[in-house]
């Protein structure tokens, strides 16, 4: 999703009585946010007057032109401030120890995401939400069993045409994913939706695939559970996980297809 604007900063209150604001960068490093001259506000630009550090605090004042009072200022409380992509590529290219093309995480917000059956597995280890686990056991399975009957069998259900018709449409949907054109050996099994800033560093949030018939497992796998004291499942079928990412200028990804390997989100940068 390629957009013009990108995301920069936000405004958290005024500052003073003249317009200034508190303003939350999300550049890495947050001093190259001096470096930008032009904003955008509620679709409107800005120019900046100055721009000064808050020390320790990885905080801003920042004061744009025809702003003038904090009555004014206080209009744009928690607002998102933006800048032109052309201005992050000119400031990007003012630092050669980055490598091109310029990839935004605004880029890739909708793209599929990717895993090795080996990364899958090590979230079965750790993720104590029944809807996760049955939806990454279903995955693994249709990713490398094509037989029905024997994928029933594995997941514990029985062989009947109900359920073979359920399975069918599920293969389906997931096999149709434009993803799987790509012939990979990766698995897909959420899609980014968002991001988030944290620290220096920054999360991607993966929403995971919603199917019918990891819902049915995971509500029969929390019965089973029920009778057993010792386990506390969760279950969320709105299921989301976090993958931590570095806020920088680049990715080293594929922008021409709408997928992204899970281990590439270590090195995105915003």
């Amino acid at each position: 999703m390629f957009t013009s604007k990108i995301l920069i900063a936000q405004i958290r209150k005024p500052h003073g009585l003249t317009g200034a604001f508190k303003v939350s960068p999300y550049t890495n490093p947050p001093e190259s946010f001096k470096l930008y001259r032009n904003f955008f506000l509620n679709e409107r630009s800005y120019s900046a007057e100055y721009i000064k550090p808050l020390p320790l605090r990885k905080l801003f004042i920042l004061k744009l032109q025809n702003i003038d009072s904090a009555e004014e200022a206080l209009r744009f409380n928690e607002a998102g401030l933006y800048v032109s992509r052309q201005d992050i590529t000119l400031i990007k290219n003012k630092q050669p120890n980055l490598a091109k093309p310029l990839i935004l995480i605004n880029d890739i917000l909708n793209f599929k995401v990717f895993a090795s059956a080996e990364q899958l597995e090590d979230v079965l280890k750790i993720s104590s939400n029944v809807y996760v686990l049955s939806l990454i056991r279903l995955l693994l399975l249709l990713h490398s069993q094509r037989n029905l009957e024997a994928a029933l069998s594995a997941l514990g259900m029985p062989s009947n045409k109900k359920n073979l018709d359920i399975l069918q449409e599920t293969q389906n949907s997931y096999l149709s994913l434009p993803c799987f054109q790509e012939k990979t050996t990766l698995i897909p099994f959420g899609e980014i939706i968002a991001y988030y800033s944290a620290g220096s560093d920054g999360l991607v949030e993966v929403e995971l695939f919603q199917f019918p018939l990891a819902e049915q497992l995971a509500m029969q796998d929390l019965q089973k559970s029920k009778s057993n004291k010792n386990m506390q499942p969760a279950f969320h079928k709105e299921a989301k996980f976090f993958v931590p990412c570095h806020r920088e200028y680049l990715a080293d990804i594929q922008t021409k297809k709408s997928f992204v390997r899970l281990d590439n989100l270590q090195k995105i940068l915003l």
